[in-house]
């Protein structure tokens, strides 16, 4: 877990959080591989400009459709219990 503090004290729609996760777990080598997941168009933003590959967007908070693409979701969930099988996709 990251609170803006973290990454210099700027939460979103920075994407200094989604980089600070990306360098201090390096679980992936290339930030295209990553997924950021959230509600929010500021979620949205966050991911898009960390240069996450995969930014979804989840219906079970503030923003509607609409709102989460026009920020730059790739993909909208109706639950954050789906993204396991969108990560799983994007892998195959």
């Amino acid at each position: 877990t990251l609170c803006p503090a973290d990454a210099g004290g700027r939460g979103r729609p920075y994407p200094d959080m989604v980089l600070a996760a990306f360098l201090r777990t390096g679980a992936v080598d290339d930030v295209r591989r990553i997924a950021v997941a959230g509600d929010t168009s500021y979620d949205m933003l966050s991911g898009v400009r960390s240069g996450a590959g995969l930014v979804a967007g989840v219906l079970t908070g503030a923003h509607d459709a609409g709102r989460l693409e026009r920020s730059g979701a790739t993909h909208v969930l109706g639950s954050v219990a789906e993204l396991p099988d969108l990560i799983a996709r994007a892998e195959a």
